[in-house]
């Protein structure tokens, strides 16, 4: 049972921050223009929607 209650606590808290701070992003601009296709185009969706 408290292994249950365990999994259920840590299944409800966020454990991963879906922000990326502003020093980051900044890198993943100034990288994106570099990197081929496929990461272009995931850091230009990002930038977006917001998701990142």
């Amino acid at each position: 049972m408290r292994v249950a209650k365990f999994v259920a606590k840590v299944d409800e808290k966020k454990l991963f921050i879906r922000k990326l701070h502003p020093e980051v992003r900044g890198m993943f601009e100034g990288l994106a223009p570099h990197m081929s296709f496929p990461m272009r185009l995931c850091f230009r969706i990002c930038g977006y929607f917001q998701v990142c």
